[in-house]
């Protein structure tokens, strides 16, 4: 199964302060965003027991055949979500990406929308696996049914019980692309008041996200990541006293290098998402003094721009300098 995840989230950046402030004013911004793609499946290998359930027999003697169904209400690992939860918590990525942004603009370890050296990717893949470690567990309440067909033989002594089954899974984790943008509030020549702007800028005959000149494509592997799954609607049933737990700690992932035979996909990108130039729209006002600020009111910031028009040429055509 295919998964995309973005860090930082994009709910994150439809906000002001999800973006990384450059200046003191709060007139220029920027932001690196890395987006993976998770390749789940299941290893070679026989599933292998969990915990036990609902212990049952027969009288001696007693011949007996049941239909059962049992619905557990248990608290189930999810494994994607801690995955994507451990991505952004453990600031695997952040250290990276906040390292990296400051060159973004001014290419100086990328070209624009260019592609990575294998250098650099090495670098990433390095970082990343240095850093990255599972945070706490995400956990959902589920409930789970089971269906039994129960037949005992009057020989038959023994108790039996059901048990849960799990099989390992490996998650290969791309990193598929970082797109970053520069906003700036500024004024334009002969304006009074800084309006927004964004580097680098599509052209205009671009009419797709993949023609954006902000995204850099990567495509590589960065990481494997082994867990237990629990199989959906899957038991067995076992007798009580040789019951052995093999599947102890349901929810541990494990962290080691990328596969060898993997390959590089630089072509590949999710299906949809928000672009920054999009989510900038939703965070920043065209205009600064509408953006807001804790420490002065609309007014003020108006002030503030006037202020900076002095001496120029608006300011003795238009302003009051002309007064003068």
């Amino acid at each position: 199964m295919e998964y995309y995840l973005e860090v930082p989230f994009f709910r994150d950046l439809t906000r002001v302060d999800g973006w990384n402030e450059v200046d003191e004013k709060g007139t220029k911004y920027q932001v690196a965003r890395a987006i993976f793609r998770l390749n789940a499946s299941h290893m070679p290998g026989p599933s292998k027991v969990g915990r036990k359930f609902e212990p049952t027999g027969a009288p001696v003697g007693v011949e007996q055949e049941r239909l059962r169904e049992i619905t557990l209400h248990t608290e189930k690992f999810e494994e994607i979500k801690t995955i994507e939860r451990s991505i952004v918590e453990s600031n695997s990525m952040g250290k990276i990406l906040s390292s990296l942004s400051s060159s973004f603009g001014d290419g100086k370890i990328f070209k624009t929308g260019g592609k990575v050296e294998a250098e650099v990717t090495e670098r990433l893949r390095q970082s990343f696996l240095n850093d990255f470690h599972i945070t706490n567990s995400t956990r959902i309440s589920k409930a789970i049914r089971y269906k039994f067909k129960d037949t005992f033989s009057p020989e038959f002594s023994d108790r039996v019980c059901g048990a849960a089954m799990y099989q390992r899974c490996r998650a290969d984790l791309y990193l598929l692309m970082i797109d970053f943008l520069n906003v700036e509030y500024k004024k334009s020549w002969g304006g009074l008041r800084k309006k927004l702007c964004k580097s680098p800028f599509p052209p205009k005959n671009c009419n797709s996200i993949n023609g954006h000149p902000n995204i850099i494509r990567i495509g590589v592997p960065i990481a494997e990541l082994q867990y237990w799954e629990l199989l959906p609607n899957s038991s067995v049933l076992i007798i009580d006293s040789e019951y052995v737990q093999e599947v102890e700690e349901d929810s541990e992932i494990s962290v080691y290098s990328p596969r060898k035979e993997l390959k590089n996909r630089p072509y590949w990108c999710p299906n949809s998402y928000p672009t920054l130039y999009q989510l900038s729209n939703v965070a920043f006002p065209f205009k600064w003094v509408n953006k807001g600020s804790k420490e002065f009111t609309k007014e003020e910031l108006m002030k503030i721009e006037l202020g900076d028009a002095e001496e120029t040429g608006w300011w003795y055509q238009h302003g009051p300098g002309r007064e003068q």
